[in-house]
């Protein structure tokens, strides 16, 4: 069942102005639209924290090749693009989470990349890198609270369809 915010707004207008109990598709639309709240919250979280650690923390990559340098230097633009998409696709909640597990995979990736890149300089610089680690694992746990949240409203959307 999906959540329709004119119904649900007719139904709390209902409430309001005939003073009736709520039925249970009033609190299951109001429960369907807070879930989609915090999976937005934690994907929000996560682009917030990965343009924190992108443009605070930055790496300069030695790499010969202009073109891989540009797209290696890009790649957490398209990753805050993509997440910022994915906040939108509330709707399409199985597209949602393989958005965010492909997004986990290649961030991860990207910080594998960048941990190789810098290994040399760890002295001199320990206390940056260990701040820039510290945001990308948050980056992370959004991506994985938001997939978990996402998996308890399709849990709950599949059994009120068993319901009908």
């Amino acid at each position: 069942m999906k959540s329709n915010p004119i119904e649900f707004a007719r139904l709390l207008q209902q409430y309001y102005k005939k003073n009736i109990t709520p039925d249970k598709k009033f609190l299951i639309l109001k429960k369907n639209i807070m879930l989609q709240r915090i999976q937005s919250l934690f994907l929000l979280g996560y682009v917030i924290t990965i343009l924190g650690c992108f443009l605070f923390f930055p790496i300069g990559f030695k790499i010969e090749s202009e073109q891989i340098l540009w797209s290696i230097s890009n790649l957490p633009y398209i990753f805050i693009i993509l997440a910022g998409v994915n906040i939108f696709l509330f709707s399409r909640r199985k597209i949602q989470i393989s958005m965010n597990i492909i997004l986990l995979f290649f961030s991860v990736g990207y910080e594998i990349l960048v941990f190789n890149e810098i290994y040399d300089r760890i002295d001199n610089q320990l206390q940056f890198i260990v701040l820039r680690f510290l945001l990308a694992l948050t980056s992370w746990l959004m991506l994985i609270f938001a997939n978990k949240y996402i998996r308890k409203d399709e849990a709950l959307i599949r059994s009120m369809d068993r319901l009908r």
